[in-house]
């Protein structure tokens, strides 16, 4: 199913141009989803001309190299990855960032403003169609969006989709009003201690390897190192444990996997350590 569709192309919260983009697709992990996508107006209005000379499966790169000096149009400079400026497993990846340029290379126009039919009927066909669950953000984060603009979204969706439906992540801990559908993606125990208390559930990264799972918490029953430990494969879509405001306030956790830690995760397989929680308990296995 080939659906997207720009529903919104007006000023983010602080005022630069972005379009948020509603789409049908998915990955290995989430399999198929209702896909929401948050990207600089300037990539998406002008994607014809800094694609041209690129074959589809290295779209991606160009992506990437368009969203530098952009970045901060779409994503808070409250997350590590902005600040750093490197290390994001979407938007500093061009592997992964192929599923974004594929999202702007097949999206249709609406003029601008904010489209909530065009975004309902992206939503009901991906309902027909049985997709079970809404991302929140592909790429992006949803707290860039004008509060009152992300209220009328919401709102255009829990119906069809209600908050346990959802996978949504904001390195934004001060946009409460994402509280209904998002976690809180976290970098540290102490900020995921915090924002818990705050009334989010989160969602911890770990380092790449040598990590432990703190106490209270549980390990992403979609990561690899679950999977390798407890010989079972579990996809965002069956998850028990959904990345969403909707159920009980959880702290889960997921070893990083931006650029380069699989190579890490790898030699650390080899010295044969291994993924555990605070008791020293085993809990997930590198590879």
């Amino acid at each position: 199913m080939n659906i997207s569709t720009i529903v919104y192309r007006g000023p983010s919260k602080d005022g630069a141009p972005v379009c948020l983009i509603a789409s049908i697709g998915g990955n290995k992990k989430t399999n198929q989803v209702l896909e929401l996508t948050l990207v600089p107006s300037f990539i998406v209005e002008h994607w014809e001309t800094l694609s041209k000379d690129a074959k589809p499966s290295h779209q991606g790169a160009v992506y990437v190299k368009a969203l530098r000096g952009y970045i901060k149009t779409v994503c808070p400079s409250t997350c590590v990855y902005v600040r750093n400026g490197k290390g994001c497993y979407v938007q500093h990846n061009p592997r992964n960032a192929s599923q974004v340029a594929r999202i702007i290379r097949n999206a249709t126009w609406c003029g601008r403003g904010l489209y909530l039919n065009e975004l309902r009927s992206v939503a009901k066909c991906a309902k027909l169609a049985g997709i079970p669950k809404v991302r929140s953000m592909v790429a992006g984060d949803a707290a860039m969006l004008p509060a009152d603009v992300w209220a009328q979204l919401e709102s255009a969706l829990l119906p069809l989709y209600p908050a346990d439906q959802w996978l949504g992540y904001t390195h934004d801990h001060s946009a409460k009003h994402l509280q209904t559908t998002h976690v809180a993606s976290c970098d540290t125990t102490e900020q995921a201690i915090a924002a818990k208390t705050d009334g989010w559930s989160v969602f911890e990264v770990l380092d790449p390897v040598g990590g432990v799972i703190p106490k209270g918490a549980a390990l992403c029953p979609a990561s690899k190192e679950f999977r390798l430990f407890r010989e079972m494969a579990i996809g965002c879509a069956g998850c028990p444990m959904p990345c969403n405001g909707a159920s009980a306030k959880r702290h889960r956790v997921i070893p990083r996997h931006a650029p380069g830690d699989a190579s890490r995760k790898a030699a650390a397989a080899r010295r044969g350590e291994v993924l555990r929680d605070a008791k020293g308990r085993v809990k997930g296995l590198y590879a």
